[in-house]
C-alpha cells in the first residue's frame, strides 16, 4: 500500500509540514485542527454509513471525531461547517471504506511528534488539547500493526487491493485538495 500511495501522501505530507511551521499561537492551531476536524469528520461518517465491523471490529475506536472534538472543546471553539463545501472520495463500499482508514490511520503515526512541536509552538501541555495528535498514546504503533494486519487478512485479490489503493489515493489527494481550498480563501 505504501508504495502504491506514496506521491499523493507525499503531497499531502508537505502541505501539512508546512501548515504546522506557519502556526505560532493557539488560533494558528486551532485554525489548523479545524482543517482535520472538517475533513475527517466527513470522511468518517461515510465509513460509518458503509463499514462491516466483522473486519474492522475495533473501528468504533479507531475513530478520529472524539479527540478532535476534545481539542476543539479544550481550545473553546466549535466546528462550524466549512461554507466551502468539502469535496470527499467515494466511499461507499467496504473496500472503500478501508482505503480511507488506511489514511486516517496513518495520520497516528507521525502525531505525536507533531503534538510535540505544537506544544512548543503554543505552550499546550502534550495532553491538553493534542488528544488528535497524541493517537492511541503508547499503543499507537500496536494499533497500527493491528490494522495493518486486519487489512492483509481482508484483501484477497488484486481487484480488491487496487480498490482499497484508489480509495486511500483519492482520501489523500481530497484532503490536500481541502487544505488547498482553505488556504486560498
Amino acid at each position: 500500500m505504501r508504495i502504491h500511495t506514496k506521491i499523493n501522501h507525499q503531497k499531502l505530507e508537505k502541505k501539512i509540514i508546512a501548515a504546522i511551521k506557519g502556526i505560532d499561537n493557539i488560533q494558528g492551531y486551532t485554525d489548523f485542527l479545524t482543517l482535520f476536524a472538517a475533513y475527517f469528520g466527513a470522511v468518517e461518517k461515510l465509513v460509518d454509513e458503509s463499514i462491516n465491523l466483522s473486519c474492522i471490529p475495533d473501528y468504533l475506536q479507531r475513530r478520529k471525531v472524539a479527540a478532535l472534538t476534545a481539542d476543539m472543546n479544550f481550545l473553546n471553539t466549535q466546528l462550524i461547517p466549512p461554507a466551502t463545501p468539502i469535496i470527499l472520495p467515494d466511499i461507499e463500499n467496504n473496500l472503500q471504506c478501508l482505503g480511507a482508514m488506511y489514511v486516517m490511520e496513518g495520520s497516528t503515526l507521525g502525531g505525536a511528534t507533531i503534538a510535540r512541536l505544537i506544544a512548543s509552538k503554543t505552550n499546550l501541555l502534550t495532553e491538553d488539547g493534542l488528544a488528535f495528535f497524541n493517537g492511541y498514546g503508547a499503543d499507537t504503533m500496536p494499533m497500527w500493526q493491528t490494522f495493518k494486519n486486519q487489512l492483509d487478512s481482508i484483501l484477497l485479490s488484486p481487484e480488491d487491493e487496487y480498490v482499497v489503493i484508489h480509495s486511500a489515493n483519492e482520501t489523500f489527494a481530497r484532503f490536500s485538495d481541502w487544505i488547498d481550498l482553505c488556504n486560498s480563501n
